[in-house]
């Protein structure tokens, strides 16, 4: 299989690259550069910053991938620009951070909240501006009258029966 890796040389992206790479696929990882692990061997890399990327769409086409693994999205633009390079109707599996917990408002804080490894049960930032905020419509996961924040800088929630909203290639809601 050929598989774009968008993101791809730190945390779990690497991991991702890695497994790929030993199990024999073709992978070309998009990313800025400023990180080059050892023991990617035969893997091929794509220098440019994400917002950048659009511009090398034929570079991505010319790769000729059967599915992209994007594990560096960090908004609503970040997904725009990677969709706007990828080829059409290629398979895409977007992954989230984990910053949608409260445990990680915590790390950031110097202090443990919540029992780890952290599971989908765990409880989420679903007070938190980021993720939840406005009134209308409940989002399951948030509280009373507060729904999904699409705001400038902000990323969805997207853990399954949380504060949730899909990736979607027009954005998010009302941003058409």
């Amino acid at each position: 299989m050929r598989v774009i890796m968008l993101g791809g040389t730190r945390f779990i992206g690497r991991a991702i690259t890695g497994a790929l790479a030993a199990a024999g696929h073709a992978v070309l990882v998009a990313h800025r550069g400023i990180t080059e692990p050892a023991g990617l061997r035969g893997v091929e890399h794509l220098h440019a910053e994400r917002e950048a990327w659009p511009s090398r769409r034929a570079a991505f086409d010319a790769f000729a991938a059967d599915a992209a693994v994007d594990v560096s999205a960090g908004n609503g633009p970040d997904a725009r620009a990677a969709l706007a390079a990828l080829p059409p109707g290629i398979q895409l599996v977007a992954l989230s951070s984990i910053d949608v917990y409260r445990a990680y408002e915590a790390l950031h804080g110097s202090r443990q909240t919540d029992p780890v490894p952290l599971t989908e049960e765990s409880p989420t930032s679903a007070g938190s501006s980021r993720h939840c905020a406005g009134s209308g419509s409940a989002a399951p996961g948030c509280p009373s009258g507060q729904a999904v924040s699409w705001g400038a800088g902000s990323t969805p929630a997207t853990s399954p029966g949380r504060c949730s909203a899909p990736w979607a290639a027009a954005g998010p809601p009302g941003s058409a």
